[in-house]
């Protein structure tokens, strides 16, 4: 791997002069307006100098679509006004925002600090903020709004440092006019007793005394009524949907304390979770003290709880230890992955594990095949130079990065020697942030003092794993009954030949969610090369879609199996499937589901039209991002 550190390299997604004066806290006033859909108030910024070399007379800042009414010098005597104006933006990617140049009074040399306040009010089309109407939210009664922060939305919610390689403390005063029924949470703590009330208004106060990086910022504010899970776990969500949110999440305390045996001191105090309306793009979101997760996730018997695992994970590998930029994402989401799959192979058994790890194998062969084996998206340690981060995403990140954690683990010795690892690297990078370079040398150095590793460091291909694209040059080799007895069914229901094979519910008696996953996910991709090779007709898949009905998966409440389901009627064009997958597309935002069900649409020229009236009626109820993506997949095949 060519050696180079974060020292020598600049976010190639920020603007902001991070390499020369760095924001030690951030505290928002901001108040809400759901009429005008916007966040008005002010922000305090603190900034230390950390040139050595020159003074420095600006501080540049991330902004895009913020209405920055006035810049000044903050002091406790006074404000004295700064001149403040945009520097040229990079045209080649709009969502880079522009770059807010602050002009200083007086020069700062190292070690110095400054306190600057912008009064400024956001945008109603900030991607980083979805404002629902009271018809969007389950209760139909009041309005909602949420805030996605990563990879670059937080320039649109506040002038900052949008990078991960800058950390920060932060603290908020978050006012709601007229509505007292509506309460606000955030990506912190409670300051105090929280709120002070007034005739026409209730301000909140919250704090973060963890240095967290900008894309963890979070606020939400909606109708929300709170449940106790264990001492330090809570969730939050709409009245109408607490009960069952209660439920599905009652695990969650557990997998704390797994998660805090393999990964060392949880620092964040609580851990609660926010279940969010059915737009949300993502299965969830790892904001501090309150991780964000879809309701997709409920499915009756906390068969998706894996999720919530990967963003307990999130407390040490994301938001304590993190990637410097986004061209190292594989460090926030390959170890959170790989932490994520031990957890739950301790709450359910190794087996489990192993067929979590199956199916990941499996997931990054399908992003791969996607995205094309010599693309640069698929690189653990990609250029995202004129790229829009959100246009790299993708589950390489995470199921690549996993699997070459797999691989080292494999080659020093096992889980045992690796466990002591995990702890030693995240008690040596918290608090800061890391790129490849310096992880390959934490590693090496480390493990050059471990007997039986240290003389096979010098086959690690560090260049092949981080900086070639496609797969990885090792998949680690896993086996189970559990996956025997998948893939035993995958060739049955595979058969283009007059079998005695007849189908039964009792066939998948027993089976978890995950064997379910990798039963369908194969059997898709055995479907596609049929057809390719023109060896099964879509006519003769049709049979075979409504053969599978005796399993129940046409209705099934599990969103996991339902999609995949779904995938596999509309590659042989099964009407009779198309009022469930309008019906996901209606009312599931959640990126996961809706971009490859949309791309599976798009695959018959015919249901172009269909997919394109679906986007269109369901444009403002997608979040920003998704609604982003999706017209990119729609484009892509004109």
């Amino acid at each position: 791997m060519a050696e180079e550190s974060k020292t020598q390299t600049i976010d190639p997604c920020s603007y902001a002069n991070i390499h020369e004066v760095k924001c030690v806290h951030t505290h928002l006033n901001l108040s809400v307006d759901f009429e005008k859909k916007i966040l008005f108030g002010n922000v305090d910024l603190s900034f230390k100098c950390v040139s050595k070399d020159k003074p420095i007379s600006s501080i540049i800042l991330d902004t895009r679509e913020l209405d920055v009414k006035s810049v000044y010098l903050t002091t406790d005597a006074n404000k004295t006004p700064l001149k403040h104006s945009y520097l040229p933006a990079n045209e080649k990617v709009p969502t880079y925002g522009k770059p807010l140049n602050i002009a200083l009074s007086t020069a700062l040399n190292n070690d110095d600090t400054v306190q600057i306040t912008i009064e400024y009010s956001t945008s109603p089309s900030a991607e980083a903020i979805q404002w629902l109407t009271p018809q969007q939210t389950v209760g139909k009664k009041l309005p909602y709004l949420f805030t996605q922060c990563q990879a670059i939305g937080a320039r649109t919610l506040l002038p900052c440092q949008d990078s991960p390689g800058a950390k920060n403390t932060y603290s908020a005063n978050i006012t709601i006019h007229n509505n007292k029924e509506l309460i606000p949470l955030m990506s912190a703590l409670p300051d105090g007793d929280n709120k002070s009330e007034n005739k026409d208004s209730i301000t909140y106060r919250f704090k973060q005394p963890v240095p967290c990086c900008s894309y963890l910022i979070a606020l939400v504010v909606g109708n929300l009524e709170r449940r106790e899970i264990d001492k330090r776990c809570a969730v939050y969500c709409e009245p109408g949907m607490i009960d069952a949110a209660q439920y599905e999440f009652a695990n969650t305390g557990k997998m704390l304390d797994i998660a805090e045996s393999i990964c060392g001191e949880f620092v964040w105090g609580r851990y609660d979770l926010l279940m969010l309306p059915p737009s949300f793009p993502y299965g969830g979101m790892e904001n501090p003290n309150l991780t964000f997760v879809t309701p997709t996730l409920i499915a009756g018997d906390r068969s998706l709880e894996n999720v919530v695992a990967h963003e307990i994970t999130h407390s040490w590998t994301g938001n304590l230890v993190t990637n410097v930029s986004w061209e190292h994402f594989w460090l926030n989401e390959g170890w959170t992955r790989f932490i994520e799959g031990k957890i739950m192979g301790k709450l359910n058994g190794e087996d489990q594990h192993i067929l979590d790890i199956a199916n990941s194998q499996s997931t990054l062969r399908q992003a791969v095949e996607r995205l094309g084996a010599q693309h640069e998206f698929t690189k653990l340690n990609l250029s995202l130079k004129d790229t829009d981060p959100d246009d790299a995403f993708s589950s390489i990140p995470y199921e690549k990065g996993s699997e070459f954690l797999r691989y080292l683990e494999d080659l020093v010795g096992g889980q045992e020697v690796m466990a002591k690892f995990i702890k030693a690297y995240l008690a040596n990078f918290r608090y800061k942030c890391l790129d490849s370079f310096e992880f390959k040398q934490f590693f090496t150095e480390y493990f050059q003092t471990v007997d039986g590793a240290k003389d096979k460091l010098g086959g690690i291909d560090w260049e092949t794993w981080l900086k070639a694209p496609g797969m990885p040059p090792v998949l680690r080799k896993v086996e189970s009954k559990m996956i025997i007895d998948a893939q035993d069914l995958v060739k049955k229901w595979s058969s283009v030949e007059e079998t005695e094979f007849k189908a039964n519910a009792d066939d998948i008696k027993g089976w978890n969610v995950e064997q379910i996953e990798m039963f369908l996910d194969d059997l898709l991709k055995n479907y596609q090369d049929l057809l390719k090779e023109n060896k099964l007709t879509k006519q003769g898949l049709r049979a075979k879609v409504n053969a599978l009905k005796v399993y129940k998966f046409h209705e099934s409440k599990n969103a996991e199996i339902l999609f995949r389901f779904n995938l596999i009627a509309l590659e042989c064009d099964d009407e009779g499937q198309y009022d469930s997958v309008k019906s996901m597309l209606c009312s599931v935002g959640r990126m996961k589901f809706v971009r490859p069900t949309f791309r599976a649409l798009i695959k018959n020229a015919d249901r172009r039209k269909m997919a394109q009236q679906i986007y269109d009626e369901n444009k403002s109820f997608y979040h920003p991002i998704c609604a982003k993506m999706v017209a990119q997949d729609l484009a892509e095949k004109k």
